[in-house]
């Protein structure tokens, strides 16, 4: 797998980057007409379908949920739950993704990660996880996530749960 992803590891936290085609909405826009991406095995069904009638198709927040659940896959199983021969033959499996959604690898892994990928990966946008009214509100409540105190996180009040790890093995 040749990744184009920069991974930061600092003192503190991990970072990703690489938004080379990201879009920064204005303030009460909630939608974009770009289609640009520069992964082919992470857009979202919607990117590939949500074209009829439109000259310019809509696009929002539920194709990063899509992305983030493709992301989470690749960390965890080291393959793209999508593969193909070619781009084509991978955009067209993701396109029709809701008659051959991807299988999870008979490995072992917690439930709630993989309920967490599957609910990212939902073919239907508006069934995603971060879908709802609450947007990512519902991935940070995810059980996933439970130990987690987000408030701490945010003021890493707790130090870097890396360097912690390092600290223990050293």
């Amino acid at each position: 797998m040749n990744f184009n992803y920069n991974f930061i590891v600092n003192i503190c936290f991990s970072k990703l980057q690489g938004f080379g085609y990201s879009k920064k909405l204005n303030p009460g826009e909630t939608k974009t007409h770009s289609i640009k991406y520069s992964n082919y095995h992470f857009p979202a069904p919607e990117q590939f379908t949500n074209k009829p009638n439109k000259e310019k198709p809509e696009y929002d927040k539920n194709i990063d949920f899509w992305s983030l659940g493709i992301l989470t896959f690749v960390m965890l199983y080291n393959k793209f739950p999508f593969e193909g021969s070619c781009k084509f033959k991978v955009e067209k499996m993701i396109a029709n993704s809701k008659k051959t959604l991807f299988s999870i690898p008979d490995v072992k892994v917690a439930d709630e990660i993989k309920d967490f990928i599957i609910r990212l990966c939902e073919f239907y946008a508006q069934n995603r996880l971060g879908a709802g009214v609450d947007g990512s509100f519902d991935l940070k409540r995810h059980c996933l996530f439970s130990k987690i105190d987000w408030n701490e996180l945010i003021l890493q009040s707790r130090g870097s749960p890396i360097l912690n790890l390092l600290k223990k093995r050293i």
